[in-house]
């Protein structure tokens, strides 16, 4: 018998209650649950219902209360016990170590945590986890299902997962299931997955008839490791291809890989990213995983690489046969032969940290929630417009579940106006133009922003923005500049506390300070670690925090949501734009992620140019012409959603594009 933890109602092992129609979720328990009295002995004083499932059948210790709330225990959890106060005394129900169930607390009537829910309608479900690290390490709960002919894109929090999915879906690493110890194999791996295209997926993976290949993500250590680092880059690329000699030239031409005849421990960043992205598009495969494509790319590079990847999903005459095969739509989907024989779709995954690049490139789109560090959890597909919408509220409908407290709302700048008392303008920076020859023949316009206001410079790699962000610190004394690399040599040993009261001792001391930067960016948390084990992500907060912290007239801000996931990109906007307006200081800022800049744009400084060679510097101007000027040069449209404002970029052929290339609106308000 399974009761309804939301009227209360028998439900015969159904899915969804027959009374009030709420959802219900599945259990896996395998342990029994014992009660143990705390230390005043009073475990009947609860308050609550306390039901135990095991099996299926309920096995139940009930006391009926003031409040009727139900709370059901189930066995296994991330710690070895759980706990809930009451008013005269606590109910502790302890669950042996050795269990393999992890654990999820959330309100099934409101959807919060338990921590804040108002009707304390609580809710506890199991799942078995995929894949376990280790005792009390980190647990990943169910893997994004990717479908054969689709493009997923996997969008999460940093240390959420998403790596982890990726190893395991490209058969570097086999899913344990929870057991450390004695790991299963696939004959009791692939079972798990039944009623998932996963099972045959792995079933494909298990019998080697899956190939898979795989582009990591680049880390700033670049080719320490690489075994092809003194082989010249378009050498390697001939020698791996095996699409074709037109498909080579035509990929390296779409990612704008000319100058190749050097080593590839030579190449640059970006370069070098481009070089990884064309070395899995120019071989022949079943699966193509792309893990952050788009870190160290430009804005039109990004666009690029993204469109090289979906030409990935089919060959080129796929979109003719695909309608003659339309009436047996249902054996394919059943036969994994026949569309490998007549569609040659490929699976196709990309983990990205830019919502443009994931809006304009996938098909679907799979969620990480959880705590990074500790555990992950993998919801199912949602479409593109669902999966943002989903993401940037922090609830889940189809579970009725809040993976985040608050919702990450999304509002494009408006020009500052003097009415506006909270951005008060008293002065005007100015700059004149600027000309440099020699190496990189750089031309700037004059031009002039002020207080309060968030300059952002967006234009290709090697064209001199970071040039003209020197030439500003030049002209003024008091400025704060964090610089595109970050560094900390001689500070490895130092905790985060003693760097900051080294370098900004009386800025952290203030309130305002710390509630504004210090805890939105969470450095109050990395006070006592040292700075040379922080993560990538953690020193870019620490060194936005540091420029933030400076006492300056303006602040030269370079690329600040590099190695940032998502949620902290638009946190790290956030915090930029109130605090600058708090102390009535302009900051400008080079980024290249389109989320951001139109997130954090008052005003906007295009640059054009070939990189290396030369660059052409605009004036400042408002964010639409701005916008309007660049998404032309790309050839690609946007559009806002009325649901939450977030900036959306139109499919290439599709009704809205056409409209608004027609009117010539590539950067639409409405």
């Amino acid at each position: 018998m399974v009761l309804c933890n939301h009227c209360g109602s028998n439900v015969p092992m159904a899915f969804k209650c027959t009374v009030c129609k709420m959802k219900l979720e599945n259990f896996n328990t395998s342990t029994e649950v014992r009660f143990v009295n705390d230390a005043a002995g009073q475990n009947q004083a609860s308050g609550h219902i306390v039901k135990s499932v095991q099996g299926g059948i309920s096995s139940s210790f009930e006391r009926k209360t003031e409040t009727g709330n139900i709370v059901r225990s189930a066995q296994g959890g991330l710690s070895s016990s759980s706990e809930r106060s009451t008013k005269t005394g606590e109910l502790r129900i302890d669950v042996p170590q050795s269990s393999n169930t992890s654990f999820i607390k959330h309100c099934i009537k409101c959807g919060l945590r338990v921590e804040k829910c108002p009707c304390e309608s609580v809710q506890d479900f199991y799942v078995v986890p995929t894949h376990k690290y280790g005792h009390e390490s980190f647990r990943l709960l169910r893997l994004p299902v990717t479908r054969m002919g689709k493009v997923l894109g996997i969008v999460g929090a940093n240390s959420i997962g998403k790596t982890t999915s990726v190893k395991i879906l490209a058969g570097e690493l086999k899913p344990n299931l929870g057991n450390v110890k004695n790991p299963p194999e696939w004959e009791e791996i692939i079972p798990h997955f039944h009623d998932s295209e996963l099972e045959s997926y792995f079933t494909r993976r298990q019998k080697k008839t899956l190939k898979v290949l795989v582009k990591p993500a680049l880390k700033e250590t670049k080719v320490a490791d690489w075994k092809c680092k003194n082989f010249w880059a378009n050498w390697v690329l001939y020698e791996v291809q095996d699409r074709g000699r037109e498909v080579l030239d035509k990929i390296c031409n779409d990612l704008e890989l000319h100058n190749l005849e050097r080593c590839v421990e030579e190449l640059s960043a970006d370069e070098l990213q481009r070089f990884r992205i064309a070395l899995v598009a120019v071989r022949k495969a079943d699966v193509y995983i792309f893990d952050n494509p788009s870190t160290f790319l430009d804005v039109r590079q990004r666009h690029k690489a993204a469109q090289v990847i979906r030409s990935l999903l089919r060959p080129d005459w796929f979109d003719f046969f695909s309608s003659l095969f339309l009436h047996v739509e249902y054996l394919f989907r059943q036969s994994w032969i026949l569309t490998r024989c007549f569609c040659c779709c490929s699976y196709v995954i990309v983990v990205e940290n830019d919502l443009s690049v994931v809006d304009f490139v996938a098909d679907e789109i799979c969620l990480l929630y959880g705590k990074p560090g500790k555990y992950g959890v993998a919801t199912l597909p949602f479409s593109v417009k669902e999966g943002i919408n989903v993401f940037l509220s922090g609830y889940l409908p189809r579970e009725q579940f809040r993976f985040r407290d608050d919702s990450l709302s999304f509002e494009v700048s408006n020009n500052i106006t003097p009415q506006d008392e909270y951005m008060k303008v008293y002065g005007r920076y100015q700059y004149s133009d600027i000309s440099r020859t020699g190496g990189l023949n750089l031309n700037i316009v004059g031009g002039e922003f002020d207080n309060s206001q968030i300059v952002v410079v967006v234009g290709p790699r090697y064209t001199g923005k970071s040039l003209f962000l020197e030439f500003l610190e030049r002209m003024h004394p008091r400025v704060s500049y964090k610089r595109e690399h970050i560094g900390y040599a001689g500070c490895e040993l130092a905790t985060v506390r003693r760097h900051l009261n080294c370098l900004i001792p009386g800025t952290i001391r203030d309130c305002r300070f710390r509630v504004d930067v210090m805890e939105p960016l969470g450095i109050v948390q990395l006070f006592e670690q040292s700075v040379s084990t922080l993560s990538a992500s953690a020193l870019q907060k620490l060194a936005i925090t540091i420029c933030l912290g400076m006492h300056a007239d303006y602040y030269l801000i370079d690329e600040p949501g590099r190695h940032l996931d998502i949620e902290q990109k638009i946190c790290v906007s956030k915090v930029i734009k109130r605090y600058t307006r708090y102390i009535q200081k302009p900051a400008v800022v080079v980024e290249h992620d389109l989320m951001m800049l139109y997130y954090l744009a008052d005003r906007v400084v295009l640059f054009e140019g070939k990189p290396h060679v030369t660059g052409i510097g605009h004036a400042p101007q408002s964010l639409v012409s701005g916008m309007n000027q660049l998404l032309q040069e790309l050839n690609i449209t946007v559009r806002r959603d009325p649901a939450n404002m977030v900036p959306r970029i139109n499919k290439v052929g599709s009704l809205e594009d056409e409209e608004q290339k027609s009117a010539g609106k590539y950067f639409s308000e409405d």
